[in-house]
């Protein structure tokens, strides 16, 4: 493996300083907001260009940059620097105050991590059923979550172990007063960062709301906050968990709702085919059941219409076919052709046909957004440079573009990274006809170089290098370097891997050949076994790899290779395993996450597939899809964290065992509980989530 190659920051050509200040006011103490902020409204009330020009530029520079789907596009929005607002300077301060410091990152961050906080302490909390139990008011929520003994059905003399009469993930750690106290202090953090976000739109709240791509969003928070502030002044909280998810989805932080408004899109198409297929199970439907008439699987597949029509779908989810199918194919050969024909078409045609469209449905709405924002960029920049050259002399100075980066980073927090160095090698980038101005066509290019990450050669360097450079000059450590990034030390750690998965394989042999003895690579306690001294001997070399990789090429260097991301997860995944095996089995010791750490550290031999030519495709594109599927999984989370909270709202606590539950009767003597299906129930949110889950596959 070689070391990535150093990115200096871009090169740019030496600018001539002017006699006038670049008017750049950095904030160097982000940790002093106060004083920071009135720094930079002094700093920008004494410059009366910058309230009629540079300021409204700075909105459409940071809108042309930005996606289509950004919080704040300058539409609509009050903007502080501008003419008509002149005379109205209390309000002006108030929303320059407010802007700064909504642009802080901890500002920015704080908002979503309280949403997503405020999210998971639904797994966490009581759920509600037990809190609004009226047939046992005696008994605590924890109380009837933890209650084991006898199950209902027992009989008298019959020997039965203790069960738990109401089946949960165990995950409730609060209770209500603390749950209710923590969900109190983040709705008031929520709102106050609301009341931010409305000062600096000029304490306005229509223009908060104004038309745009955030209106729905901020409506949505600002409705689900104050539901829920009523729900905990009323103690009516059930609905709550819907309220907290409408806040996170208004969030879009990975870009689910441009998913789900893509979906939305295709549905009318979606719905086209479904139409024809549900033609084509009707059409079906009517000849099985002439076809089936007075036979056995007429009497309980095909005894009327509706009941084939229940079939034949259940059929396109292959869930029944084997069971409908082949029963009349074994007593007449030619049937093969009815159920063969119907799958052929409605499985094989009509359900890969909906995948077909959903597909090119995403593709033509991914063209048309870049379209669309090429389009808004192009716009937003033009208009920008008439508000920055208002004499259309043809170019802008370079003391009037350094304050329209100061601006920028002061009062947007998409650009916070922006300093006065990376301003100038930006503007060195633009500035190809004259070293301090830039024309029109120059100035175009912004919102791109904008965009670019900029990255010091320092950066790359290692912790040798910056403590001890004449050592890491000598020929010793140039020596060890080298032979570190030659091909050998890699073949020798490929050794190592195949070495260990080899020893993992004979020490798992017991369980793989079905033998029940005890391993003693899973015994806790002192390590003194040859199987655990031999574990520990590779986990060590895995740390000196490690160490010695972050040593040679740098701590940002490794970690920008996935596979040294992924060496070094196992690598700590090993480091806890040999954690665990000292603990005595009485605090940390679990056999079953032991093997699977185990389990997991030979996994490091996948590093071998990349290897193979013919993969490599295949990796690149997977890594690509997996990056946009974030959005698509996480839309899903959503949609079984919605159907478990309504889950757990309407029949939370009916799955029981409790011989007091007079509904534990009703579950007794079923195929549910005679499956042992007790774990799948709505007695709280995780276990909600898996019966959503496992609702969504066939069976």
């Amino acid at each position: 493996m070689s070391r990535g190659e150093q990115r200096p920051l871009l090169p740019h050509r030496e600018i001539q300083d002017e006699s006038e200040s670049s008017g750049w006011e950095s904030l160097h103490h982000e940790s002093q907001c106060s004083s920071a902020i009135i720094h930079t409204l002094r700093g920008s009330w004494n410059k009366p260009h910058v309230r009629a020009r540079i300021g409204p530029a700075a909105h459409l520079v940071r809108d042309a940059a930005m996606d289509l789907d950004a919080e704040n596009p300058s539409e609509g929005a009050y903007d502080p620097y501008h003419a008509r607002h002149k005379n109205d300077t209390w309000r002006n301060v108030v929303s320059l105050l407010c802007h700064r410091v909504c642009a802080y990152p901890p500002t920015v961050n704080l908002f979503n991590l309280v949403a997503w906080v405020m999210l998971f302490l639904t797994f966490i909390e009581p759920p509600y059923w037990c809190l609004a139990n009226d047939e046992y008011p005696e008994r605590s929520c924890a109380g009837l979550l933890s209650a084991r003994g006898v199950p209902a059905g027992a009989e008298g003399d019959e020997i039965v172990s203790e069960v738990e009469y109401y089946p949960n993930a165990h995950a409730v750690l609060l209770d209500e007063a603390t749950s209710r106290q923590i969900e109190s202090v983040l709705v008031a953090i929520l709102f106050g960062v609301i009341l931010l976000r409305i000062g600096r739109d000029g304490l306005s709240l229509t223009r908060y709301l104004r038309k745009g791509p955030a209106q729905w969003n901020r409506l949505a928070q600002l409705a689900s906050l104050s539901f829920i502030a009523y729900g905990l002044w009323t103690d009516h909280a059930g609905y709550c968990p819907s309220a907290r998810l409408a806040i996170v989805m208004s969030l879009d932080n990975f870009g689910f709702q441009r998913e789900l408004r893509d979906l939305v899109e295709v549905l009318p198409r979606v719905f086209q085919i479904l139409a024809l297929l549900s033609l084509l199970i009707l059409f079906y439907g009517w000849f099985g059941t002439l076809l089936f008439a007075n036979t056995m699987e007429g009497k309980t597949s095909f005894s009327n219409i509706v009941e084939a029509i229940w079939t034949l779908w259940m059929c396109v989810t292959t869930v029944n076919y084997p069971d409908v199918m082949m029963p009349a194919y074994n007593r007449n050969r030619w049937v093969a052709l009815y159920f063969i024909s119907f799958m052929a078409i409605a499985f094989f045609f009509l359900m890969n046909l909906i995948l077909a469209v959903i597909v090119n449905q995403y593709n033509e709405a991914a063209t048309q957004r870049s379209k669309d924002h090429r389009a808004l960029s192009k716009d937003c920049l033009t208009k920008a440079y008439k508000l920055l050259d208002p004499h259309e002399v043809g170019w802008i100075d370079r003391r009037t573009v350094m304050e329209l980066f100061r601006l920028l980073k002061e009062d947007f927090p998409e650009f916070r990274h922006l300093s006065e160095e990376q301003g100038n090698i930006i503007f060195g980038l633009l500035a190809r006809s004259h070293p301090s101005k830039i024309s029109k066509e120059e100035f175009m290019k912004l919102s791109t170089l904008l965009l670019l990450e900029f990255v010091r050669e320092s950066d790359y360097s290692t912790w040798v290098e910056r403590r001890y450079p004449e050592y890491f000059q000598s020929s010793q450590h140039q020596a060890f370097c080298s032979h570190v990034k030659s091909d050998r030390f890699e073949y020798a750690i490929d050794f190592i891997l195949l070495m260990n998965a080899i020893v993992a394989v004979m020490q798992s042999y017991p369980e793989l050949s079905g033998s029940t003895a005890s391993d003693p690579l899973y015994i806790g306690g002192p390590i003194d076994t040859t199987e655990e001294i031999v574990g520990t001997f590779f986990t060590a070399l895995y740390g000196v790899e490690v160490f010695t990789k972050i040593t040679v090429y740098g701590r940002k260097s490794y970690f920008e290779d996935q596979r040294n991301v992924f060496d070094f997860t196992m690598t700590m995944l090993a480091f806890v395993r040999v954690a665990l095996m000292f603990s005595p089995e009485s605090v940390l010791f679990d056999i079953q996450l032991i093997r699977l750490i185990v389990m997991l550290r030979v996994l490091r031999i996948i590093r071998f597939l990349p290897g193979i030519n013919v993969l490599q495709l295949l990796f690149r594109k997977e890594a690509k899809i997996l990056k946009y599927a974030v959005s698509i999984l996480l839309l899903l989370f959503f949609v079984f964290f919605l159907f478990s909270s309504f889950g757990v709202h309407h029949y939370g606590g009916l799955i029981s065992r409790d011989p007091s539950n007079r509904l534990s009767e009703l579950v007794l003597n079923t195929v549910f509980s005679e499956s042992d299906y007790w774990a799948n129930n709505f007695n709280d949110m995780i276990s909600g989530m898996n019966v959503s889950n496992a609702s969504s596959f066939p069976y």
